[in-house]
């Protein structure tokens, strides 16, 4: 492909794939160090072995532990201190990364593991406390509720009594039912149960929380066989079972001692653990954060080809980012300490680059309308670059009107002022898509208020900027009787837009569908057109002249002879002062006539119309076979004397001068063989990409001795491996198949034929949604405030008639219009004009970055 200056939005930046090969010791602190740069987009060369066997993943999943281990420190938070979620401190810099960084990852486990494992004793001691504390509570509760259930006797027992077989507990509310009607099952009714009616919070010894509901019961038995079975059948229920005797040692003072040093030992153990909790609630968001990033870090390390002391990563970065590039890496080897400088080569084949195109602030929400179809193919023209004139546009011609569009941009312009402000501070996910979307609200609201003033719509009401065009004739009085003499007469033309006299016509409707019918079906003439032209933009810049001869010109001859026509007679129409309206010819007739009855003009419009409309109808059928025919018996004939055996990779591989163990040592002849030969290898060539290369160590005795001498299979081996992986990111040619590029060229002719037809008929919902809007807005207005005005005009009626039109202006007309518009002019963009030029299958660019 031939160079092109324009790079950026108009067609994708330059990309080059580089190959790093450095020492393993220095790989974690370069893929740091170009992730703090964030330009480069790895290629995983190690595609051919298993997450599992990767050599980072043990790594990878002791973060996965660690986070596990954190997720299980923040649920301690969240329950002991109520702590809302933090938002991670924001990376707006290196030096903000490498602060994060500083730990390992080791370092960080060990400090998780000590304060999980105190939070563990603590909360072991804790559920201790929280036993023992139920344990006294209940017996103190047994002891004083029971007073009700038994006779006094039995609770200053004799040696007598306490030879009655019985069973004393707590049991759970819900269970006291199946307490009851089991026990008398199991024992055939030899019992005496007694069930108090009160039930008592308890705290649960796990949570610490106060949600367990007890009962207190007492069970006296007739033998001590059927008490035995009692217990087994009670204890099956959870409850809680104490002898008469500890029951009966229970005293009031000796209860609440206990209980106090109960509650003090409870109270010190829950301070301590709020302690240790302390230590992490400000620095949770930050560790969390380090451990996810360095998972991020691995993940891409595993990409990268581990064999002996080296490593060998492959990287697409763009052309103008290469020297920052190069001096990153360059920064990695000296901030790991390493002894071997990094060395940075040209892969041997760029095929399949990525699409990068860098935006701004103001660019990115419209690339992204586009990227939400598709990613562009690498150097096609983005139509990002049209989106942001046309889409707000077209959302304008269908939601014309100045006051929604002065809410709309006042709302837009509110998010740009304040955008400092709520940038990165947003959570709801609607919220965070409008002020992505801030500046091309911001223009929509614009296009709105100009197409509004062209319509002379404000809030659904025409408003009178300027004098009436028209002059009304003056009144005779002839016997009582009024009478205009002549009729109304057009001065001039109306400066802006509709003329306001047309406002209380009964003809007002027909007069503004026409002409936002007429306007609709224009303007979406020009916008496939110029999707067309863009079409042979691509076709010369990839030097495909037989598409733009057979392809570009034909699409272009049959839409200028069909609609490029009918809009011609449109402008031809408007141009044409009619002093006889009835006089004005059909353009809705001429175009019937023009396909069904080619030669018949009723009324026509210029001289030789007859002569014109035939030799444009043959044209555009005569394009048919052109567009069907002649680029696959080009592309037939191209193939008929080619050879069958085509470059395999091995061939490629001969080009890398890349052989570590004799030639790689030499620098100069290397890069001369790289450049002639991969000058003919890509489109373009890769002329710059070899420069004066720093990171090749110029003393070969020292670098043979660090990478040949002490891993002199490693190195060659690891890039070897690189390089054999080639094959998976090169494009592979196949067999010319004459009868599937007849198929496609059917399909592709069959689809513009007919998308001519369906794309323009599309255009007309412009006006169809202008209509709509249009009458909504009047129809709010009159139902809600004018009709309010006939029947009361007391201030409560009009407060409330207001409220309401406002109400529905803000939801329906402001909200769901907008929102139906928006939707309407992604349909055009995508459908109607992307697909005149837009191919969308690209590879989309995603730069390994760090900072945010």
């Amino acid at each position: 492909m031939p160079r092109e200056g324009a790079s950026g939005l108009w067609r994708s930046e330059d990309m080059i794939r580089l190959d790093v090969v450095t020492q393993r010791e220095v790989l974690y602190d370069t893929v740091i160090s170009i992730g703090l740069l964030g330009k480069a987009q790895f290629v995983d060369v190690n595609d051919s072995e298993t997450t599992f066997m990767r050599p980072y993943t043990s790594e990878i999943r002791r973060c996965d532990e660690l986070e596990r281990k954190l997720s299980a420190i923040r649920a301690e938070l969240e329950k002991e201190m109520n702590l809302n979620e933090q938002k991670p401190p924001a990376l707006s810099s290196p030096d903000d990364v490498q602060r994060l960084l500083c730990g390992t990852v080791i370092e960080d486990e060990e400090a998780v593991d000590a304060l999980l494992e105190k939070l563990k004793v603590v909360d072991a001691s804790l559920q201790d406390l929280r036993r023992e504390m139920n344990f006294r509570l209940e017996l103190f509760l047994l002891h004083t509720q029971l007073q009700d259930l038994l006779p006094s006797p039995l609770l200053q027992p004799s040696d007598a009594f306490l030879q009655i077989p019985h069973v004393l507990g707590m049991v759970d509310a819900t269970r006291e039912e199946a307490l009851y009607a089991m026990t008398c099952r199991a024992t055939k009714g030899n019992t005496l149960i007694e069930l108090d009616n009160e039930h008592v919070m308890l705290l649960d010894p796990l949570t610490g929380e106060r949600c367990v509901a007890k009962t207190p019961f007492a069970v006296f038995t007739s033998s001590p066989a059927v008490q035995k079975r009692a217990e087994r059948l009670i204890l099956s229920l959870g409850a809680t079972i104490y002898s008469l005797r500890e029951v009966s040692q229970v005293t009031v003072e000796e209860h609440e001692r206990e209980m106090k040093e109960l509650q003090h030992m409870y109270e010190q153990m829950q301070l301590q653990k709020m302690e240790l909790l302390q230590k992490y609630t400000h620095v949770y968001s930050t560790f969390i954060q380090a451990v996810r990033m360095k998972k991020r870090i691995f993940s891409t390390m595993n990409l990268c080809i581990v064999c002996g002391s080296t490593c060998t990563a492959s990287v697409w970065i763009p052309r103008k980012h290469d020297e920052a590039f190069r001096t990153a890496i360059r920064e990695a080897v000296h901030t790991a300490a390493g002894n071997v400088a990094s060395v940075v080569l040209p892969h041997p084949s760029q095929s399949n680059p990525p699409t990068c195109f860098e935006t701004n602030k103001f660019t990115c929400g419209f690339q992204s309308i586009v990227d939400s179809y598709g990613t562009a193919r690498y150097k096609e023209v983005n139509p990002g670059v049209f989106t942001i004139v046309t889409f707000p546009y077209l959302f304008g011609i269908m939601y014309g009107d100045i006051g929604h569009g002065m809410l709309l941009f006042l709302f837009a312009l509110y998010l740009v002022l304040t955008e400092n402000r709520w940038n990165g501070c947003h959570s709801n996910e609607m919220f965070a898509m409008l002020f992505g979307g801030r500046y091309l609200l911001l223009l929509m609201g614009l296009f709105s208020i100009y197409m509004g003033a062209l319509y002379n719509d404000f809030f659904g009401f025409s408003v009178g900027l300027f004098s009436s065009a028209y002059t009304w004739p003056p009144i005779d009085e002839q016997n009582g009787t009024v009478h205009p003499r002549g009729g109304s007469n057009m001065t001039a033309v109306y400066l802006v837009g509709l003329d306001v006299a047309w406002t209380e016509t009964e003809n007002k409707l027909e007069f503004y569908n026409s002409v936002k019918m007429k306007c609709a079906v224009v303007v979406g003439v020009v916008q496939m057109l110029a999707g067309n032209i863009l079409s042979l933009l691509n076709y010369i810049y990839n030097r495909d002249f037989s598409k733009a001869l057979f392809l570009f010109i034909p699409k272009m001859l049959f839409l200028l002879s069909t609609f490029g026509y009918m809009s011609l007679l449109i402008v031809m129409k408007w141009c044409i002062n009619w002093e006889n309206t009835s006089e004005a010819p059909s353009i809705l007739e001429i175009m019937t006539n023009f396909f069904l009855q080619p030669g018949t003009v009723t009324q026509p419009l210029y001289m030789g119309q007859t002569l014109v409309q035939v030799i444009l109808l043959l044209t555009a059928f005569a394009m048919v076979p052109v567009m069907l025919i002649m680029v696959p018996f080009l592309e037939a004939c191209k193939h008929m004397g080619m050879p069958t055996d085509y470059c395999t990779f091995s061939d490629h591989l001969s080009l890398s001068a890349i052989n570590m163990s004799s030639s790689f040592m030499d620098v100069e002849q290397t890069t001369a063989v790289s450049i002639e030969h991969r000058n003919g290898l890509s489109p373009g060539g890769l002329e710059g990409a070899w420069r004066d290369n720093s990171d090749v160590v110029a003393d070969s005795d020292r670098l043979e001795e660090a990478f040949v001498g002490n891993a002199q299979h490693g190195i060659s081996d690891a890039h070897a491996a690189a390089t054999a992986h080639t094959a998976g990111y090169m494009e592979t040619e196949h067999p010319f198949d004459l009868s599937e590029v007849i198929i496609h060229y059917i399909i592709d002719t069959i689809e513009y034929v007919l998308g001519c037809v369906s794309n323009t008929a599309s255009y007309l919902r412009l006006w169809a949604l202008s209509l709509a809007h249009a009458q909504l807005s009047e129809v709010f207005f009159t139902f809600a405030v004018v009709k309010v005005l006939n029947v009361d005009t007391t201030g409560i009626f009009i407060a409330a008639g207001v409220a309401a039109w406002l109400g529905v202006t803000l939801a329906v007309l402001v909200g769901m219009e907008a929102l139906s518009a928006f939707l309407h002019a992604l349909r055009l963009h995508w459908v109607e004009f992307n697909n005149k030029f837009y191919i969308g299958d690209g590879l989309a660019y995603e730069p390994f970055g760090l900072v945010a």
